[in-house]
């Protein structure tokens, strides 16, 4: 039905025999949106939510996956109250099935009566989808409920606009990224402003700092394409698309300062040797950012953009060899290989470590002893 299938009297005839699904069957629609996440936590999450479904007495579902829209449709039916579904589904699904799989994942709710109509309500409900960006991550958007809520006006910063054409024409990269910083967390507030209003903020926003870039040119034209920036903009689903648009554009300039630019790359290798030097002490982001004498949101901005990976990630993962390599070549229990390599809670690390192998520490050193 979703790819194009008309229902026409055949099929219907079929469904309710077999099913007994027909036209006044009531469904309930769950998209559930993953973002750049979805190929790597689809079949995880898909296992976790069946495990939460099945749980329910009674309830009939349904898994659909959308790769195009990285959506996984959930399609419930066969269950008695509709409002009683929705808050025990809206109450156990962060608990039971979210998890820390799910990092900037976003859902809605929209009832269907009959088959023909699942189809045009779950399209109806993709327009409001993006509310997620004015009331934040793993908030659902219960369609018509959304229709109700009263937003407040929206007001441009232009404040932040102007210190970050200062910023960019004085050539201070750490301040530009701060700016950045401010404007994205200007929305975050007890106010609920619309969607549509936040995403072009953000085109005015963006387009005035590389508007500013090209004039004093400290952009790189090639890497600038400002009409997919447009449209990233304008299909985001929530707050952190919004951010990584505007971190993205601002990569993409350029200082033509040689010197500035070796600065940068110093302080990364700096970073980096202390993270080796003391990674068992649990040093963090921060800590280094002090002793280099920089802010550590443009220290782990120039990480990034250096070493192609977040400062956590790497941390993670440079432990995370170092404990491999203690649990194969010693005889060190599980708690002091934890400890070793900079983790104080066993457990923690264990987790971590399933998470970056597939295995619990033990079962590690059994498969590779």
């Amino acid at each position: 039905i979703f790819s194009g299938i008309e229902v026409d009297e055949k099929l219907s005839m079929f469904l309710d025999n077999k099913y007994g699904i027909n036209n006044h069957t009531q469904f309930s629609q769950i998209p559930i949106y993953l973002g750049k996440d979805y190929p790597v936590i689809i079949n995880r999450f898909k296992m976790d939510l069946e495990n939460f479904l099945k749980a329910r007495k009674g309830l009939k579902y349904c898994l659909l996956e959308i790769p195009k829209e990285r959506m996984l449709l959930i399609i419930l039916y066969g269950y008695d109250n509709e409002h009683e579904t929705e808050r025990w589904f809206q109450n156990g699904i962060l608990s039971q099935a979210w998890g820390s799989n799910v990092q900037n994942g976003s859902y809605g709710w929209i009832n269907a009566l009959g088959i023909k109509e699942l189809k045009p309500s779950y399209q109806k409900l993709l327009q409001y989808m993006d509310w997620n960006i004015s009331f934040g991550n793993a908030v659902m958007i219960s369609y018509p409920k959304i229709l109700q809520v009263q937003t407040a006006l929206c007001i441009y910063p232009i404040d932040i606009e102007n210190q970050l054409k200062s910023a960019l024409c004085s050539f201070k990269m750490d301040k530009v990224y701060r700016c950045i910083q401010k404007f994205n967390v200007y929305f975050e507030n007890s106010k609920i402003y619309s969607p549509k209003e936040i995403k072009e903020s953000y085109v005015r926003f963006l387009w005035a700092m590389m508007n500013v870039a090209k004039e004093i040119g400290s952009i790189n034209q090639d890497q600038v394409e400002q009409k997919k920036i447009l449209e990233r903009i304008m299909s985001a689903m929530n707050k952190k698309e919004l951010n990584m648009v505007a971190e993205e554009t601002y990569l993409c300039i350029k200082k033509d300062e040689r010197q500035e630019e070796d600065q940068l790359s110093l302080n990364v290798k700096k970073a980096e040797n202390m993270i080796h030097e003391y990674y068992h002490t649990g040093i963090t982001l921060e800590e280094i950012a002090v002793k280099l004498d920089i802010t550590p949101e443009y220290l782990g901005m120039q990480f990034r953009k250096e070493k192609g990976v977040t400062f956590s990630t790497y941390i993670k993962d440079y432990r995370i060899t170092k404990a491999k390599k203690l649990l194969i070549g010693s005889k060190m229990k599980v708690f002091e290989v934890a400890k070793k390599v900079g983790y104080s809670d066993a457990k923690y690390f264990s987790r971590v470590f399933r998470e970056s192998t597939g295995q619990l520490p033990a079962e590690y050193r059994k498969t590779n002893k």
